[in-house]
């Protein structure tokens, strides 16, 4: 049960990018935890065109990068005071070819780029992947196929997951509702002046899946995200999760794990209706709490840019969060690790960038960095390359 409302350091870090970075920052579609799409559920009209949107930013992404200068966008986010804000970046050489250095390491956040990566952090990057040439990632949701291929996994899913509708609890049922009804009210749009339709739009909300839920309204409590992207919790125009826009910047991108990894990962963050009636006060107190979370301490966290720090308190939330490190973590690095060292070996001269959730760099015992070491590689903090 600890699994549906994990601690927002795990889920943001950890889960996968595999619904994130297939949709913008509608909270209705992309969650750091889960990211569901939801499209079994009814959305406002506007989501087809944000869908047109998104493709139309990827094919400027693709035309500019073939012209050989990848797209930069604008950077909001700032370290916290006391902080260095440089990125999780490292550089990875070949022990076996006299320390050649073959690719980078970049670890990521599952949220919108403009809100999790500083200056100092983007500008690192981004020259790390003008000096490489392929940029691969857990899941590339820039392929089609791919992107295709998680939707139906996720409508799978969802599709007899309970929803707010479904909780014993008439007092939850009503907290819930109170709050969504709060947040809609607030939401700038045509015909929501006044919050017009906050009852409305509350009402669908409460027809989704209690994960997706969730994840809306701790969206809605972190202020960088609401100040930023109130209009796309119902309009759906966004931008796009870090995950995904570094992605796009490779010539090409590719992907690290199958989506069925992923997709496996998933489902029990969605519990059905037997689950929660079975359960019912385990997860009317997990929700309950949920009401008040945010993603605040998670993005300072992630945006200081002290590896230490994102240690301690990574370990701390997955304790909380009762994970098994070895499903959320460890087997996932194990055939990551193999898909590098594979990629690294049929590769030229070209350096390759590893974008990857920065959990799987430095985390437990059979981190990426501790097994790609087994396969004869070298990895260097580079934050300022």
């Amino acid at each position: 049960m600890a699994k549906l409302f994990a601690s927002a350091i795990v889920g943001a870090l950890a889960m996968g990018n595999a619904a994130a970075s297939s949709s913008q920052t509608n909270p209705l579609q992309m969650s750091p935890l889960l990211k569901p799409l939801a499209t079994h559920h009814n959305h406002p009209p506007s989501i087809p065109q944000a869908r047109k949107d998104q493709e139309q930013q990827q094919q400027q992404q693709s035309r500019t990068q073939k012209q050989g200068h990848p797209q930069r966008v604008l950077r909001d986010a700032v370290a916290p005071e006391g902080c260095p804000g440089t990125a999780y970046l490292w550089k990875i050489t070949d022990d076996n070819a006299e320390n050649k250095h073959v690719g980078f390491a970049f670890g990521t956040m599952h949220l919108p780029v403009d809100i999790v990566t500083t200056e100092a952090a983007y500008d690192s990057v981004m020259e790390a992947i003008s000096d490489s040439c392929d940029v691969y990632g857990e899941l590339n949701m820039n392929n089609r196929n791919v992107s295709t291929a998680v939707q139906s996994c996720l409508q799978e899913i969802s599709a007899n997951a309970a929803t707010p509708n479904d909780l014993p609890s008439e007092e939850l049922r009503n907290a819930i509702r109170a709050k969504l009804v709060s947040i809609a009210a607030d939401v700038p749009g045509e015909g929501n002046e006044n919050g017009a339709l906050a009852e409305t739009y509350a009402d669908r909300w409460m027809g989704l899946a209690l994960k997706e839920v969730v994840d809306l309204i701790m969206y809605a409590n972190t202020p960088v995200y609401r100040e930023k992207y109130l209009p796309s919790f119902i309009s759906g125009v966004g931008t796009l999760p870090q995950d995904t826009h570094l992605m796009a910047l490779g010539r090409p991108g590719g992907d690290l794990e199958e989506v069925s990894t992923q997709c496996e990962l998933l489902k029990p963050s969605y519990p059905s209706v037997e689950d929660v009636t079975q359960n019912a006060d385990l997860y009317s107190a997990s929700i309950a709490e949920s009401l008040d979370v945010s993603f605040t301490e998670t993005i300072d966290l992630y945006t200081c840019g002290d590896i230490d720090a994102f240690v301690t308190q990574f370990d701390a939330g997955m304790s909380a969060a009762g994970f098994d490190s070895n499903v959320l973590l460890d087997q996932r690095n194990i055939q990551m690790a193999e898909a590098i060292n594979d990629i690294l070996n049929a590769s030229s001269d070209e350096r390759i960038l590893f974008a990857v959730g920065l959990s799987h760099w430095i985390i437990g015992p059979q981190n990426l960095q501790i097994l790609l070491k087994e396969y004869g590689y070298s990895m260097e903090h580079v934050p300022n390359w």
